[in-house]
């Protein structure tokens, strides 16, 4: 952005819209645990989704991702939750005698 600045005048309201996008990049990475429900709720998700699937594009690594964040668009939020969180183990108690 800061090269392209030099040549051509950018609104700051695009140039931020287009840094969220580059940045749900890196959120899209994280497909266990409450960020992913901040990354749903994203006001710029559509976009930085869009942009990860043109990414796919060029670069197969990234169809597991875009396989995931399709999927669970459509998804209840009770299913979103157990892909999320799994299934809860409970922990054993111990008693410590001294």
């Amino acid at each position: 952005m800061a090269d392209q600045r030099q040549v051509l005048m950018i609104p700051k309201a695009i140039q931020n819209g287009v840094r969220q996008m580059w940045m749900l990049q890196l959120r899209f990475k994280k497909m266990f645990g409450k960020g992913v429900y901040s990354t749903l709720h994203h006001p710029r998700f559509r976009a930085g989704y869009d942009f990860l699937l043109l990414r796919k594009h060029v670069d197969e690594e990234l169809n597991a991702q875009a396989e995931f964040w399709t999927n669970i668009q459509n998804m209840s939020p009770e299913a979103v939750k157990s892909l999320i969180f799994g299934k809860k183990v409970k922990r054993k108690k111990f008693n410590y005698k001294l």
